[in-house]
């Protein structure tokens, strides 16, 4: 019984995710080598699940687990861990990585060096940290914020 009742879950799940990548064209799985030139889907496409970038991949939407050498596209959610990740538009959640470049962001942003051109909202920890505009705390050795009264501050910077 309890075989069939796990396996009737795991089909209704199964279905569930079916659906909502049908109908949003969005792809659970994308694993790239080059970006759009060589990898499983094109950039045009939505990734909600898992993103490998080995070691590039970039798409026009990413949401949940991106994860490798290197990920960019345009508005990014979820979990981010690569050496180099990348946003066009926005990035909101958590990111890891040697080097985080987005043009906006909320959440948190851990990495050597961490830029946001626009609006950040939330916490910066790295050795540089740079944020056109801040509402939130940046953590690091070298820390700016083009729009704050003190440009530039050493060991810890915040703008509310």
């Amino acid at each position: 019984m309890k075989k069939t009742a796990k396996g009737l879950w795991l089909g209704l799940v199964a279905l569930a995710v079916a659906g909502v990548t049908a109908a949003s064209a969005a792809v659970p799985v994308q694993i790239g080598i080059i970006g759009d030139s060589l990898q499983l889907f094109g950039a045009d496409r939505e990734v909600v699940g898992l993103r490998l970038n080995l070691p590039w991949s970039e798409n026009v939407e990413m949401t949940g687990l991106d994860l490798g050498i290197a990920g960019g596209g345009g508005t990014i959610r979820g979990i981010r861990l690569n050496a180099i990740n990348l946003s066009d538009v926005m990035s909101s959640g958590f990111e890891v990585g040697l080097v985080n470049i987005d043009a906006a962001a909320t959440g948190c942003q851990l990495g050597l060096v961490n830029v946001v051109k626009g609006q950040m909202d939330g916490l910066q920890i790295g050795l540089f940290n740079h944020v056109g505009a801040l509402h939130g705390v940046q953590i690091g050795i070298v820390n700016i914020i083009d729009s704050g009264n003190v440009r530039m501050l050493p060991i810890v910077s915040w703008a509310f």
